[in-house]
């Protein structure tokens, strides 16, 4: 009777132990193949195609734009012309000043000037060059006179009008001084002495541009038998834009001779 119960504990504690060990080992594979599938999975997260779309100009807004191209302050190509008559006269309350046909040359020098002149009096178109060969011409502004915040009166110069002449930028490089040289040389070379400017400003305008290349290849094989064929292709590509605002001077004038 002892003996077979000391069998029967025996064997009870050999089934405990081979199932012991067989559970751990079934946990240790599932923990291994757990840890693979992991791995596997984030390898797999790293090797992803990712497709980008090329930019253009529509896609490319700008922020602010309407209280952008309502601000009152152009860029730095925009100069009053009763500036150009300080710097040249030092006088702050000078509103005219005279140049020669050189020194609006060298005023206009490296400008993209759209200039026109239209003469309405050909009459008036009397100016000569001085004894020396020189080509003079006036250039006046008309000067508001303010007192306690109302406009009271205009300081200008009394002008016999022969033409009409206008001029603007064509870009952002040129500022209203070029403008101002470009279109007096108009009134020189049309045989007038005075140009008085009656409107400045600066027109806002609005420039895009933007460039692109791409290349391709594709090849293909078909082996000696014709039973197997392969074709391979590639690209690459860049492409690139800017939208901006650029202000483009202008001025208006009247072109004679001094009524004395």
């Amino acid at each position: 009777m002892l003996k077979k119960m000391l069998f029967i504990m025996l064997s009870i504690c050999l089934v405990a132990g081979i199932t012991t060990n067989v559970m751990a080992d079934s946990e240790a594979n599932v923990s291994d193949v757990s840890a693979n599938i992991s791995t596997t999975s984030t390898d797999n997260s790293t090797n992803k195609v990712y497709n980008r779309q090329f930019v253009n100009s529509g896609m490319t807004p700008i922020p602010g734009t309407n209280g952008f191209f309502t601000a009152p302050t152009p860029d730095s190509s925009f100069r009053m012309a009763k500036e150009l008559i300080y710097y040249l006269t030092g006088d702050p309350e000078a509103i005219s000043v005279n140049l020669t046909e050189g020194a609006l040359e060298n005023l206009a020098k490296g400008g993209d000037v759209d200039a026109n002149l239209q003469i309405v009096r050909a009459d008036v178109a009397t100016a000569k060059a001085g004894d020396d060969g020189v080509k003079w011409l006036t250039i006046s502004i008309i000067a508001p006179v303010v007192k306690d915040g109302k406009l009271v009166d205009v300081r200008k110069e009394n002008l016999m009008v022969g033409a009409f002449a206008d001029g603007e930028a064509d870009d952002r490089e040129t500022n209203s001084f070029m403008v101002i040289g470009k279109v007096g040389l108009k009134a020189v070379k049309a045989g007038f002495d005075h140009m008085q400017i009656v409107s400045e400003g600066a027109h806002r305008a609005v420039e895009a541009s933007g460039w692109g290349v791409g290349t391709y290849t594709v090849g293909g094989a078909v082996s000696d038998s014709g039973k197997t064929s392969g074709l391979v292709g590639g690209g690459l590509g860049y492409a690139q834009n800017e939208t901006s605002t650029e202000d483009r001077p202008w001025i208006q004038a009247n072109v004679g001779m001094l009524i004395k």
